[in-house]
């Protein structure tokens, strides 16, 4: 199912196709490719309101449900792209950015979150392992995109004063409206085959999830649970009992450690039999969940330029539009590889040190990535693949985080708070993209993506969730 939904990657080697129909088949003749960011910025907020409905309609109507109007909402505006992309860029904004977007994300959190539940010790390497088929997406897509799309190689022959280039080939730009159907039927396939094979975990192999984990951790002894108290989460000895309101409505407990919301949260043992609302409240006043999501937004700023431009840019100085696609699925390999990767590294050294390597990694990256044009063109594939393998570790680790400061149960709500942080990141972006393009060139964009991702490491030291044993997450 990811593998379907990841197809998102596929922009960057997409857009300079249906960028260049517009400009020639319609009246969008001064389209450009720095445009397409929009359509990403109206995905990132489609996206952000179908990760929150998602979560809501999961607990209300079930997984199996949820699914399946994901499915239609995504693959049925996919095909409809047939017709958007003969009329305005606005419509497509809409219908392949926005509502593509909600339906896309929809999907996402729910197999992560089933797979959650039946590891629960190991959250960050399945995670990880799940949404590298997010990752992986793009691998087989952009290929299926320029092999029906620009069968016999051709590259670019409009070039504007600005320097970027467009295709004007005839049948070539003919193909364009008919990928979006061929795209349509073939994510409609993976994801109806998945949804028949995905299921929840049976109780009986399922057990108590967390709560297992915690007697793991600590035996058979009279386990914990958090209540809230005058602004503190504090420990009572009463298992599978929890209370929210003042200390006295605790009687004969026995509080063995407190919490500050400043520096963790409630307990997943208790979370999964608190209602949304009350997790929320929690959950808002947390510092950890707004260190999260300030790291979402703030990295994402700068790595939507590499993404989303790195063909345009690439076209540039290198006239081979095959070898571009293949530099687009050689980064989702990339993209795919390091989800589960980064799971681990979570799971071995905790979010900061983490977030520390992703944050420094795309610093240096981004910031020497125009070094490739005076080398060979397999080192602009390295360096695109090395952002591309650096930045999809925060899709493994914010999943995790969000699931043991909040419990799985709530992953998938919280986890669209997150997305709004990618949403605006998006937005900034563009607006960043289409404004400063022309002045400061690509060159000026990757260092811009330099500095956002170097803000990362700074806001990383912020963060101080702790799981349900009390340890630093």
């Amino acid at each position: 199912m990811h593998l379907s939904i990841g197809a998102t990657y596929t922009y960057g080697n997409f857009a300079p196709y249906f960028v260049s129909y517009f400009r020639n088949r319609t009246a969008e003749t001064e389209l450009r490719n720095v445009d397409s960011l929009w359509l990403i910025t109206a995905t990132s907020f489609g996206s952000a309101i179908g990760m929150s409905l998602s979560g809501l309609m999961s607990n209300r109507f079930g997984s199996r449900i949820s699914l399946i109007i994901g499915i239609v909402v995504f693959c049925a505006t996919t095909a409809l792209n047939y017709f958007s992309v003969r009329g305005r860029f606005a419509a497509m904004v809409i219908i392949y950015g926005f509502i593509s977007g909600v339906g896309n994300k929809i999907i996402y959190p729910i197999p992560v979150a089933i797979a959650m539940k039946c590891f629960p010790t190991r959250t960050s390497f399945v995670a990880g392992i799940i949404v590298a088929g997010y990752g992986g997406g793009a691998s087989i897509f952009n290929q299926v995109i320029t092999a029906f799309i620009n069968p016999d190689n051709y590259s670019p022959d409009l070039v504007t004063k600005e320097g970027d280039r467009y295709f004007t080939q005839p049948d070539l730009l003919d193909r364009v409206p008919y990928s979006f159907l061929v795209l349509g039927g073939s994510f409609f396939l993976l994801l109806v085959l998945g949804l028949l094979c995905i299921r929840e975990p049976a109780p009986e192999v399922l057990g108590n999830t967390e709560i297992d984990v915690l007697e793991s951790k600590h035996g058979t002894e009279e386990t914990s649970l958090p209540i809230v108290s005058n602004g503190k989460i504090e420990m009572t000895g009463k298992p599978g009992v929890i209370l929210i309101g003042s200390q006295n409505q605790v009687s004969d407990s026995i509080k063995i450690n407190n919490y500050d919301l400043h520096s963790s949260t409630i307990l997943p043992t208790s979370a999964k039999d608190m209602g949304a609302v009350e997790v929320l409240k929690i959950a808002f006043r947390t510092r950890a969940l707004y260190v999260v999501f300030f790291s979402s937004m703030i990295i994402n700023i700068g790595t939507g330029f590499v993404f989303n431009l790195y063909k345009a840019y690439g076209q540039t100085f290198i006239a081979d539009d095959q070898f571009l696609s293949v530099v687009g699925s050689m980064s989702s390999v990339f993209n795919c590889l390091g989800r589960p990767f980064w799971g681990l590294v979570m799971d071995r050294f905790g979010y900061r040190v983490t977030m520390w390597c992703i944050s420094g990694g795309l610093t240096v990256a981004c910031a020497t990535l125009t070094l490739t044009e005076g080398m060979p063109k397999g080192l602009f594939m390295l360096w695109v693949c090395v952002v591309s393998g650096l930045s999809c570790g925060l899709w493994a680790v914010f999943p995790a985080t969000i699931s043991r400061l909040f419990g799985i149960k709530h992953m998938a709500l919280l986890y669209g708070f997150i997305g709004w942080g990618t949403a605006f990141s998006s937005l900034l972006s563009a607006l960043a993209g289409t404004g400063l393009r022309a002045s400061l060139g690509f060159s000026g964009l990757f260092y811009m993506a330099s500095g956002t991702s170097g803000l990362g490491v700074l806001v990383t030291i912020l963060f101080n969730g702790k799981d349900y044993t009390g340890g630093r997450i």
